[in-house]
C-alpha cells in the first residue's frame, strides 16, 4: 500500500471515469480512502494518498421514467423475451441483470409473488405479481426444471456480460425512435468504450424510474413504493422494511396495463 502514489491513483480514477458514472467513481474513491485511513490508523502505512486526490465532477443529467406512449413504442420492437423483461422492469422495478437471471423458482403463481435476491445489494425481495406480468409468465412455455431461466438467451448473455444486454436494449430504443442508433464498439466522438458514460441517456434502468413513477402516480405511499422497488433511504426507518403483503398487493394492483394504455404524455 505504501508504494502506491498519487499519480497511480489519479490514473486509476481517470481510467475508471471512462467506464462508469462520476457518482460510482467517487463512491469507489471514498471507500478506498476509508480503507487507507484505517490502515494508516493501525500503523500499517504512513500516508493516506487517497486523501490527496480530488473527486470527479458528477453529471447533472438524471435518468427519467418512460411515458406510457414510449413504452408502447418499445413493446412494438421487442421479441417475446425482451417484452417479458421490459414488463418485469415496469412491474418489478428491478435491475436488468437481476431480471435476466430470474428462474421459474422465483415466480410463485399461487401466492402471486416474485422472489429474488438482488445481486447489487443482496436484498431479498418479495414483490406482488401484477396481473399483466402474471399473464405473460403463464403464456411462456413451462419448464419442469424450476432452476431454469425464464429468459434463457438473456440469462446466458448476463452470465458473460450484462452490458451486452444494455446494448441490445439500446438497439430497441433506437428502433423505437427514442434515441440515436449507437455503435457499441465506438462512441459518437470516436473514442470507443473508454468514453465517459453519459448517465442521462435512456436505458433499461429508466424502467426502474418508470415503476417508481407509476406507483407514485397511482397514489402509493413513498414507503411502500420504496419497498417494492427496493430503494433504501436514511430518511425512512428500518421499522417499515417489512410491509404487510395486502398493502403491497393493493399498491401493485393500482398500476395500469402499460401494454394497452394510449394516454399521451402520461408517466
Amino acid at each position: 500500500m505504501d508504494v502506491i502514489t498519487v499519480r497511480d491513483l489519479s490514473s486509476f480514477r481517470d481510467s475508471l471515469a471512462k467506464r462508469v458514472s462520476g457518482a460510482t467513481v467517487n463512491k469507489t474513491v471514498k471507500i478506498l480512502r476509508g480503507a487507507w485511513h484505517k490502515a494508516m490508523k493501525d500503523g500499517i502505512i504512513r500516508d493516506n494518498v487517497f486523501a490527496r486526490i480530488d473527486l470527479v465532477k458528477e453529471s447533472a443529467a438524471k435518468r427519467r421514467a418512460f411515458t406510457l406512449d414510449e413504452l408502447l413504442r418499445i413493446f412494438a420492437h421487442c421479441d417475446v423475451e425482451w417484452r417479458g423483461m421490459v414488463l418485469c422492469g415496469v412491474y418489478l422495478g428491478q435491475r436488468l441483470g437481476d431480471i435476466a437471471r430470474l428462474t421459474w423458482r422465483s415466480v410463485d403463481v399461487e401466492q402471486k409473488e416474485v422472489r429474488l435476491i438482488t445481486q447489487k445489494t443482496g436484498k431479498a425481495m418479495n414483490i406482488p405479481l401484477h396481473p399483466v406480468l402474471q399473464t405473460h409468465f403463464l403464456s411462456l412455455p413451462a419448464s419442469d426444471n424450476l432452476d431454469a431461466p425464464i429468459f434463457p438467451r438473456a440469462a446466458a448473455t448476463a452470465a458473460v456480460r450484462v452490458g451486452t444486454l444494455s446494448n441490445q436494449f439500446a438497439d430497441i430504443l433506437a428502433a423505437a425512435g427514442l434515441q440515436k442508433v449507437r455503435d457499441h464498439q465506438k462512441a459518437e466522438d470516436g473514442q470507443g468504450r473508454n468514453t465517459e458514460r453519459k448517465v442521462g441517456r435512456l436505458s433499461f434502468h429508466c424502467l426502474r424510474h418508470t415503476a417508481t413513477s407509476l406507483l407514485k402516480n397511482a397514489g402509493v405511499s413513498d414507503v411502500i413504493a420504496r419497498e417494492i422497488i427496493g430503494h433504501d433511504s436514511p430518511e425512512i426507518s428500518r421499522v417499515y422494511t417489512h410491509m404487510e403483503k395486502p398493502a403491497m398487493k393493493d399498491a401493485m394492483d393500482r398500476l395500469p396495463d402499460v401494454t394497452k394504455t394510449t394516454k399521451k404524455g402520461s408517466k
